[in-house]
């Protein structure tokens, strides 16, 4: 900002003539038509390119009005600044760092080949590789340019509306009485936004980097020295008023959120701001991290809920939670699977055109049932700068548990509600398998383990994910007759698809007391069902009798 305004300040010569028929000959006006102005702006204005390469256009479009205002030479030497500027910092850089571009640079954590600030063996790197630091020209108008320039005036954390309300009144004035000089630092302004919404719209959906919009920071100065006079005080008491509103709304939801949401975002949380388009859907900011449930791209907007590996939880105590699912097929529902203890409770949820309260059943409440949302159409349809070869449909809904009954006695805790989001409900469909071979012995040690292994084929239509949301795993129960039973579960080596076949080698341990007990080894959509429940059967049940260590030793 210190850098954009003074290397602009001294681009309108005429500034003092033309503005007032008498001229104040204070300290400043002076230094306006000092012989070295147009060569100290320059140089400032080259530090600013320096600072970030696409400052150029903006510097460009100061030498056009200098031009045009203070003619050729005066253009010249703001021209011949700037250029000095660059090349001294190129220069400085070159001889203290070893190369011309600081992002090339060998620094500790720094990979110079892929120019960001991670180490080659890190976890993130392959990411980096498909997208590296140095982009090359590629001019596309798109969707997604399209709706970066949507969120360009309204976003959540971009939004010119609330973080640069006078911006828009400035323009408004500029373009209704213009002069040459104005337009073209105009026109600066405009190529710079320009820039990144055509050559680099995936900021919006990829990343922290256009969050508060301060790409946009150094053409402020070049809007407000556009004009040749201040608009009316009705203009400018009205961008105040949002101004103050936005900051108002800012400080409030970040002492509201203070105890759920330590992020630096955390002014999007609440109030204004929470009413507008949500841009962002970067794999992570601050932290919170973009998950891949059921085939689609869910990410919670804000602090609310305790998200988990596998599910989140909704608290009665907490607001409703904003979560935005992005899919590449057409829904008409969503399912989730939802548990909510044993309290009387409702679901209750909402999107941009309607919502609706929801009673949870007993059994919902008890053992996890399902519940299907009809969300309205999506509000917005893009690709995703993680896929941007695929168009995602975008939805938002708001959740919250509520309670249907005052706590009392005993029983003082709010509700929580442990949600899981399916997409559709295919995961929840009958299953079906076929057991090739087992491998149940007889007798057992009691304290020990031994190695039971299964041949299974998957015959169903849907796939056994031992990582997904609702993982499919190995279980056995053990039990004596009439008693209740020791689960131990296993997970699946590896994702067996419809068609394919596992084998199972589960390290069972048996009980330390000596007796026959009832063994049954099956698989379970964990926490859902087991597969017997649904079959009748399980993959195997015997009677094994389990024997104490000594006698195990002089058995035959």
């Amino acid at each position: 900002l210190a850098l954009a305004l003074g290397g602009l300040g001294p681009r309108r010569p005429d500034l003092g003539e033309e503005a007032s028929p008498v001229r104040p000959a204070d300290r400043f006006d002076r230094s306006l038509t000092h012989p070295l102005a147009p060569w100290i702006g320059g140089v400032l204005l080259g530090l600013l390119i320096s600072m970030r390469s696409t400052n150029a256009l903006l510097a460009g479009a100061a030498v056009v009005a200098c031009l045009l205002a203070g003619g050729r030479r005066y253009a010249a030497r703001v021209a011949a600044g700037t250029v000095a500027g660059v090349v001294v910092v190129l220069l400085a850089s070159l001889i203290g760092l070893g190369t011309a571009n600081p992002y090339l640079a060998e620094r500790t954590s720094f990979n110079a080949e892929l120019g960001y600030p991670i180490s080659p063996d890190h976890a993130a790197a392959a990411r980096f590789d498909e997208r590296p630091a140095t982009h090359h020209a590629k001019v596309e108008i798109s969707k997604l340019t399209l709706w970066s320039a949507y969120y360009f005036f309204t976003g959540r954390h971009s939004g010119l509306l609330v973080y640069f309300p006078l911006a828009l009144v400035l323009v408004y004035c500029l373009l209704r009485r213009p002069d040459r000089v104005g337009l073209a630092l105009l026109a600066g302004i405009a190529a710079l936004s320009l820039f990144y919404l055509v050559y680099m719209p995936q900021n919006y959906f990829g990343g922290a980097t256009f969050l508060g919009n301060r790409y946009f920071l150094v053409a402020y100065p070049a809007l407000v020295l556009a004009l040749r006079r201040l608009p009316p005080p009705s203009l400018l008491v009205a961008a105040m008023a949002v101004s103050l509103l936005a900051g108002g709304s800012a400080v409030a939801s970040v002492r509201l959120t203070r105890g759920l949401d330590a992020t630096s975002q955390s002014h999007t949380a609440a109030g204004l701001f929470r009413l507008l388009p949500y841009e962002s859907t970067a794999r992570e900011i601050e932290g919170q991290k973009g998950r891949f449930w059921s085939r689609d791209y869910v990410r919670f907007l804000d602090g609310f809920a305790d998200v988990q590996r596998r599910r989140f939880i909704l608290h009665e105590s907490r607001p409703a939670t904003q979560i935005m699912i992005a899919t590449r097929l057409p829904r008409e529902r969503f399912a989730f699977l939802v548990r909510a203890g044993k309290r009387p409770a409702a679901l209750e949820w909402e999107d941009w055109r309607s919502g609706s309260r929801l009673v949870l059943e007993d059994e919902v409440r008890r053992r996890g049932g399902l519940v299907r949302l009809r969300p309205a159409t999506p509000w917005r349809s893009h690709p995703f700068a993680f896929r941007n070869d695929e168009t995602y449909r975008v939805y938002v809904l708001e959740l919250s548990i509520d309670s249907m009954v005052e706590s009392q006695g005993d029983d003082p805790e709010p509700v929580e509600a442990e949600v899981y989001y399916l997409g559709d409900s295919k995961l929840l469909r009958t299953p079906s398998r076929e057991v090739l071979s087992v491998g149940l012995p007889e007798r057992a040690v009691a304290g020990g383990r031994r190695v039971v292994r299964l041949r299974v084929r998957n015959t169903g239509q849907a796939a056994w994910e031992p990582d997904g949301v609702l993982p499919v795993l190995a279980g056995v129960r053990i039990r004596r007759p009439g008693g209740t039973a020791e689960v131990q579960r296993f997970d699946l080596p590896d994702l067996v698809p419809p068609g394919g076949t596992v084998d199972l080698e589960l390290p069972v341990r048996f009980p330390d007391e000596p007796g026959r007990y009832q063994v049954e080894v099956d698989l379970l959509l964990h926490p859902v069902f087991w597969f017997s429940e649904r079959l009748g059967e399980p993959l195997v049940s015997r009677q094994i009798e389990v024997v104490a260590p000594d006698e195990a030793a002089v058995s035959p």
